[in-house]
């Protein structure tokens, strides 16, 4: 920068003699404040502090005294002082657009934790939702299955009393005929032998007696048949009333059992549930304090320091868009600068536009990921949300416009001296690269 010095010493014109000299002390100070500001070195008499802190303090009062030497001066001597201003506008705000890029850096980590945080909220609420499962319906048709087998249980344990109480008076039954038909079948045999030695004249009858005492034990045996195939038939009726009445016992234990695991489980199931809810609960708590950690950095050491960068190129713009030479190449190295100012304030705007984009998107994400979790805070989202976007929108419209007169200017500088055509060209590259940026990061 100290090399644009020597132009300030360039006479430009005998008219304008007088104003010069008056603009020297002004000159002189600025230069004296530049050379305090490109020492290496912080010096001894100063406050601790790092070298880039100490040079940007150092730049401030550069600027302040440059500004001054702009008023003081005129022509040519006045257009070196502005050039050489506009460095120093453009040098600050490459500085300012650093520190906002290194704080938004920091600020990553934070937007690395949010985003985790809305990965766990979107895990614990999956968990709630398979936890919110309603069980209740199974468990009332469990205990409707256990009720209706109890109830076949009941009618099984009567009839099988009832079978019970029948087989035992069948059994009664043909005890009793039994004993008829020995006591018939005794008698008949008795007879028989009272009739072998019976007198001729009443031996017929007593066989005739004896052989109708027989056709009554037979009669008997044939009553004890009848009544055991009944009896037969009902044991077989209990049989199956038994095996129904052990299998819906078994049942019934079996469901009580299912009941009992399944109440069980509904209570652990509620105690997860309202440890899971209350879990969430806290993370969005602690996702929405993040949110608004990142908010503040973004504002306060990204957005507002790129708006103080971009204003210095704005000022190094204007400065040099007023600066004017009479010598023909000369004015096109002041075009040269113009654009070079260009493309520092479209630097600085494209980091903005890149980074509202990266912000814009994790904050949409945010909105959408947790707008169940969040009912409170979500319209706080959202509206940050809105506002990124269209202060996006802005400043993508405003870079539309620099980009084309840039353009424009870099167009009109490819004719002429090829030192600075060979520039222009270069930075038409920049440009299209910056085009390239903006659109990638348009939200």
């Amino acid at each position: 920068m100290l090399c644009c010095v020597s132009a300030l010493l360039a006479g430009c014109g005998d008219q304008e003699a007088a104003r010069q000299r008056q603009g020297l002390e002004k000159i002189d100070l600025a230069i004296e404040k530049i050379r305090e500001a490109e020492r290496g070195f912080v010096p001894k008499n100063a406050s601790p502090m790092d070298l880039q802190v100490y040079r940007q303090k150092q730049i401030k009062d550069v600027i302040l005294a440059l500004n001054e030497a702009v008023i003081a001066t005129t022509g040519d001597q006045k257009t070196a002082v502005s050039r050489l201003l506009a460095d120093y506008y453009k040098s600050t705000a490459y500085h300012y657009a650093r520190n906002a890029l290194t704080h938004w850096g920091r600020a990553a980590n934070d937007v690395a934790y949010l985003l985790d945080d809305i990965a766990q909220i979107n895990r614990i609420s999956a968990q709630v939702a398979v936890l919110d499962v309603d069980g209740s319906s199974a468990l009332d048709r469990l205990q409707s299955s256990k009720q209706a087998v109890e109830g076949q249980e009941e009618i099984s344990a009567r009839n099988e009393e009832s079978l019970r109480r029948s087989i035992d008076k069948l059994e009664k039954q043909i005890a009793g005929l039994r004993a008829d038909k020995d006591a018939l079948i005794g008698r008949a045999g008795q007879l028989r032998r009272d009739a072998f030695t019976a007198p001729q004249g009443s031996r017929y009858e007593l066989y005739i007696r004896a052989a109708d005492t027989n056709r009554n034990a037979a009669s008997k045996e044939m009553d004890i048949q009848t009544l055991a195939v009944k009896r037969d038939k009902l044991q077989s009726q209990l049989y199956i009333e038994e095996r129904r009445n052990s299998s819906a016992e078994e049942s019934s234990v079996w469901l009580g059992h299912q009941i009992k695991l399944m109440q069980d489980h509904q209570r652990k199931d509620k105690g997860f549930r309202e440890a899971a809810v209350q879990r969430m609960q806290e993370l969005s708590h602690e996702m929405f304090n993040r949110f608004q950690s990142v908010q503040e950095q973004y504002v306060e050491n990204v957005t507002s320091v790129l708006e103080l960068s971009a204003a210095m190129a704005d000022d190094a713009i204007g400065i040099l868009s007023t600066a004017r030479s009479r010598n023909r190449r000369e004015q096109s190295s002041i075009e040269l600068d113009r654009l070079s100012a260009n493309l520092t304030w479209l630097h600085v705007v494209t980091q903005q536009i890149a980074i509202a984009g990266s912000y814009g998107r994790t904050i949409l994400f945010t909105a959408d990921q947790t707008e169940r979790h969040v009912h409170a805070q979500l319209e706080v989202i959202r509206d940050t949300a809105t506002g990124v976007v269209k202060e996006q929108h802005g400043l993508i419209q405003e870079a539309i416009v620099v980009l084309e007169e840039s353009r424009q200017l870099a167009s009109d500088l490819q004719e002429g001296d090829s030192s600075i055509v060979d520039i222009a060209k270069a930075y038409q590259n920049y440009l299209n690269s910056y085009q390239k940026q903006i659109d990638q990061a348009r939200l």
